[in-house]
């Protein structure tokens, strides 16, 4: 890139490409990673809750009696779980990982301090 905009930015600028190639790459390397983490996370987290929703949805129907017998061995948890795990993750995909408008509002106050989180983790100055 120094190269290229070597030709652009006037004599007198040129100096600041070297710190404003650098930084513009972090920054692209950050927004990169930040959103594979958002993706990993997830994956990770729809996964975890499908299974405990299969789980306890299959051993509430066995206490009613619903359900003759249920065994955590069985693979029935499993295999609900994992297709509630799809939804849930394409749910989120559609939505762009945020919630949708009646919620967005309900939890407003939990999505600033969920900003400030991730502020305070990416911000280099010590809070305090």
């Amino acid at each position: 890139m120094l190269p290229l905009l070597s030709h652009v930015v006037p004599e007198d600028y040129k100096h600041w490409l070297p710190l404003i190639v650098h930084s513009a790459a972090k920054a692209v390397g950050v927004s990169i990673a930040w959103r594979l983490q958002v993706l990993v996370s997830s994956v990770h987290l729809a996964l975890r809750g499908g299974l405990l929703f299969s789980r306890s949805l299959l051993r509430y129907a066995k206490k009613r009696g619903m359900l003759p017998s249920y065994n955590e061995d069985y693979y029935w948890d499993e295999a609900l779980g994992y297709a509630v795990a799809v939804v849930g993750l394409k749910f989120q995909w559609d939505y762009g990982f945020a919630l949708p408008f009646p919620l967005n509002f309900i939890f407003f106050p939990l999505n600033i301090v969920e900003w400030y989180i991730r502020w305070t983790i990416t911000s280099s100055a010590p809070i305090a």
